[in-house]
């Protein structure tokens, strides 16, 4: 075999090239923005609620009719606490923690997803506790109300309730 003479590129072959890595970046990019916006890690907005006094307060007309939003509240007792709140069909607040016994102490943090709290640890949709109901002893993925009060277009809730949430929240 002969020893062939490598040429320079012609200018046909170095534009089909740049094209060619051109696309596959831009193909690349849009494949990691679709994952990252599927999975979304980081509110949307960040809501926090204010701490005053025995009371924690955040205006009603943070939650759109028939949306959810995840409320921190920052100033609580040295740790970070983030309630869901979702507006119900008939308008009242649905607050519940935002976090589950199972994804509490995992690194992947519950997101909302079209007005459903998704766990951290299993990826589906968690399930509301209902009013009255006593947490399952078997550690699941069932939301824990936080009792609220609205008034002046304001939700309250009283530190007490958020605590009583939880010792629930971390009871064995």
């Amino acid at each position: 075999m002969k020893n062939r003479k490598r040429s320079a590129l012609t200018r046909r072959e170095y534009r089909t090239l740049t094209l060619s890595l051109f696309l596959i970046i831009a193909f690349a990019s849009l494949v990691i923005w679709l994952h990252i916006s599927r999975h979304q890690l980081s509110l949307t907005t960040s809501l926090n609620a204010s701490v005053t006094g025995s009371d924690i307060a955040f205006p009603e007309g943070w939650i759109p009719k028939g949306e959810a939003r995840i409320v921190g509240v920052s100033e609580y007792d040295d740790e970070d606490v983030s309630l869901f709140v979702r507006r119900l069909r008939d308008g009242q607040l649905l607050v519940t923690l935002a976090t589950c016994r199972r994804c509490i102490d995992v690194a992947a943090k519950t997101r909302e997803r079209n007005g459903k709290l998704i766990c951290g640890h299993c990826n589906g949709a968690m399930p509301v506790l209902e009013a009255g109901s006593e947490v399952p002893p078997e550690v699941d993925c069932t939301l824990i109300p936080v009792k609220n009060t609205v008034s002046a277009r304001t939700v309250n809730i009283q530190i007490q309730d958020l605590e009583d949430a939880l010792a629930q929240l971390k009871r064995p």
